[in-house]
């Protein structure tokens, strides 16, 4: 309590200070003024880093300082001086203010600061100062608001204000509320900065509601900014990640077209995998021709989510027409389609199209290496069919020496189910029989 009361008594006496320092500034002859105010601003700039939020007493010796010399100044005489040098006197005085301002705000002195601002320096330069150093704080940072109506009657704010406040406000995590401002600027006849709305996009993008994101990607065309291809990919995540798929197809169709960026082929591949994954298939048959018209050429990862959704559906006819369209496509199916196919076999309890399916991957000469086994077992124990499909799996393991069983083994772990497989009893067998063929 006794260090509290000392902190708030030294509070007190520079608050005190600085307003008598003030008051005599107002009478006293501005070159002497100038003078000294020049090496005050100076000893400021140089050792306001020096005094640690605890210790006031080069602030204090500062302002008691300025106070003495100037008492024991004259009256004012501006006789001879010209308009020129009143005015540049006037801009000393408001630079050094500013200085003194920010170095009380950066100690903590909020209260001489707000005062020293609202009752001297009132530019809003100042505020932008002001502002900067309480948005550096989280802890004050509700303080910049009511900074921001005490200088409303004589400071305007600027694009610069707008940008101290809201990046604070994305520090924050609080993007809407950032953007919520830069919709303010218009009517104030400021103009957002394109570099500033692309920030808080990204804000947004990354801590925000992806319907806010989406808003805001259509309100950067009512301030005069063109969308870039990386402003519709975040956004475009951003709705994916919150499975929000018909909001991104629509950037993907629309609105990306409108901005004169081409959709890519991973873009569509991506619309097509969050449909699938959501079992809509029609919207998947919807996105496939649309990327047909568009004149893209699926590749073998695409063809790939195209077969998955058609054995999601149940329709593994269709999924192997599938295959057979893109081998005359000149897209050679890989190890990946037909384990696809093969998973969608074994959970539909069919093991004889199951194993006809892996064999002819295997007469084509493609290699059933870990990662796609992991992927394989991944798919069987996600449907409940690992232990049924342990023979067939038996089968594709060519397991002959101890790294390639580790290689699957931490595949396994990445795909998340090694202690599910380990506890059906697979991998005690498949270790018995790389015993046996060695």
């Amino acid at each position: 309590m006794a260090s509290r009361s000392k902190l708030s008594g030294i509070q007190r006496q520079v608050l005190a200070l600085y307003r008598g320092f003030l008051r005599t500034a107002r009478v006293k002859s501005p070159e002497e003024r100038h003078r000294i105010e020049s090496v005050v601003s100076v000893e400021f700039r140089d050792n306001a880093r020096n005094v640690d939020r605890k210790n006031f007493v080069y602030i204090e010796y500062l302002l008691r300082r300025g106070k003495k010399q100037l008492e024991q100044l004259k009256d004012p005489d501006i006789t001879g001086l010209s308009t020129l040098e009143i005015n540049k006197f006037g801009h000393t005085k408001r630079q050094y203010c500013s200085c003194l301002m920010v170095t009380l705000a950066h100690h903590r002195h909020l209260a001489a600061a707000v005062t020293l601002f609202s009752s001297v320096v009132r530019t809003t330069h100042a505020l932008n100062c002001l502002l900067a150093v309480l948005c550096s704080s989280s802890a004050f940072i509700h303080i910049a608001p009511k900074v921001l109506l005490l200088a409303v009657p004589f400071a305007s704010p600027d694009t610069t204000t707008f940008y101290i406040l809201s990046s604070a406000l994305c520090r924050a995590l609080q993007p809407s509320a950032a953007a919520d401002l830069l919709r303010c600027m218009p009517s104030l006849l400021l103009d957002p900065d394109p570099v500033h709305i692309r920030a808080v996009l990204s804000s947004l993008c990354q801590c925000g509601p992806a319907r806010d994101a989406a808003m805001f990607l259509d309100e950067m065309r009512q301030w005069d900014v063109t969308p870039t291809r990386s402003d519709h990919h975040a956004v475009f995540g951003t709705l994916l990640r919150e499975g929000m798929v018909v909001e991104a197809y629509e950037v993907v169709k629309n609105k990306m077209d409108s901005d004169g960026v081409a959709p890519t082929l991973s873009d569509f591949g991506a619309i097509l995998q969050a449909f699938s994954e959501s079992r809509e298939f029609e919207s998947v048959e919807v996105v496939f021709d649309e990327m047909l018209l568009r004149g893209l050429v699926p590749d073998v990862g695409v063809y790939n989510m195209y077969i998955g959704a058609l054995c999601r559906k149940g329709d593994m006819a269709g999924a192997r027409r599938m295959m057979d369209c893109m081998e005359r496509a000149g897209c050679l199916p890989d190890v990946r389609t037909f384990g696809v196919v093969v998973s969608s076999y074994v959970s539909a309890g069919d093991m004889e199209e199951a194993r006809e399916v892996a064999q002819e991957a295997i007469r084509r000469g493609l290699q059933w290496d870990s990662l796609v086994l992991a992927e394989l077992i991944g798919m069987l124990q996600a449907s409940g069919v690992g232990m049924q499909a342990q023979g067939l799996l038996l089968e594709l393991l060519s397991v002959h020496d101890a790294p390639m069983l580790g290689q699957l083994m931490r595949a396994l772990c990445k795909q998340g189910v090694c202690a599910e497989v380990v506890g059906t009893g697979l991998m005690d067998r498949i270790i018995i029989n790389q015993n046996q063929s060695a």
